[in-house]
């Protein structure tokens, strides 16, 4: 579909799809948030990132294409403002997604543990539960 993401330790080591193209950035050249920016950008993605696409139905790029792709490049300081961002909301996004991950699996044991024993929960662990959902959900969109 065309998505762009920075890889996190979170997705270190995983395959997502057999559509996926792995970008290593030469960080000395430039920071993987201002490639990220300008490759997910809405206005730049397509005539940057579309004309080296083939396919009708669902375009398709080749890895060997994409060292052809042109990346606008800024003033440092304006690249590096732009790639904080995006980095950073790389990392909240993965810390966000690992707190949702540890919500779940509390929020399971404590349905398992019910199922099992047929007891109450205690007010505490519901409570546990309740605040890591809670501070999942305080990280932006």
């Amino acid at each position: 579909n065309g998505s762009v993401m920075l890889i996190t330790e979170r997705e270190a080591g995983v395959f997502g799809s057999h559509d996926m193209v792995r970008i290593i950035i030469d960080e000395a050249r430039v920071r993987p948030g201002y490639v990220l920016c300008a490759l997910s950008h809405l206005a730049l993605r397509r005539p940057l990132v579309l004309r080296h696409a083939y396919g009708t139905s669902i375009p398709h790029i080749d890895a060997a294409d994409v060292p052809a792709i042109p990346i606008p490049r800024l003033p440092k300081e304006t690249e590096d403002a732009i790639a904080d961002r995006y980095e950073q909301a790389s990392f909240l996004s993965a810390e966000s997604d690992a707190l949702e991950d540890c919500a779940g699996a509390a929020a399971e044991s404590v349905v398992r543990d019910f199922e099992t024993t047929g007891s109450t929960v205690d007010s505490a662990r519901l409570e546990s539960v309740k605040r890591l959902f809670e501070q999942a959900s305080e990280f932006p969109a």
